[in-house]
């Protein structure tokens, strides 16, 4: 894309500000890869923001490819500097077992349509199994997503 990072990912950074409090209960892990114009300033950015809230967010350039940026969010590969590398043409990350089968969430109950944000009928906005994958920012994608979730009362 040839967007400016940094001012993409401000207002990104907004809404990971204020939902802050909900993402470090829940203990939501964040993995950004991102390249393009300005890119550098905007990953200074994002781990400025994990220091400031003390929240995990792993920032990566070009030189990660996107797949194993996937594979380290779903626990399938586990990142290491890529200065340290005894080889030049190893790979910068390593196997690991594979994680053991998730433990189905408890049902939920549906949030009544007149509830308040702070009542306890209401879903939890996050859970720790949560996982989105945004790859390309495609907006009618993620609006698909959204939509199939509030119709089947996932969101």
């Amino acid at each position: 894309s040839d967007s400016d990072v940094a001012a993409t990912f401000t207002g990104i950074i907004k809404a990971l500000e204020q939902y802050s409090k909900a993402i470090i209960e829940q203990n939501v892990k964040i993995y950004v890869r991102r390249g393009g114009p300005n890119y550098q300033e905007g990953l200074n950015m994002m781990r400025g923001l994990a220091s400031k809230l003390g929240i995990f967010i792993d920032v990566r350039g070009p030189e990660t490819h996107m797949t194993s940026v996937v594979a380290m969010a779903l626990g399938k590969a586990v990142a290491t500097n890529l200065g340290e590398a005894e080889d030049a043409s190893a790979s910068p990350f390593q196997k690991v077992a594979p994680a053991p089968k998730p433990v189905p969430p408890a049902p939920l109950k549906p949030a009544s349509p007149k509830a308040a944000p702070d009542d306890e009928d209401t879903k939890p906005l996050f859970h720790q199994r949560t996982r989105a994958i945004v790859y390309g920012m495609q907006p009618a994608a993620v609006q698909n997503m959204l939509d199939f979730d509030y119709i089947s009362r996932r969101a």
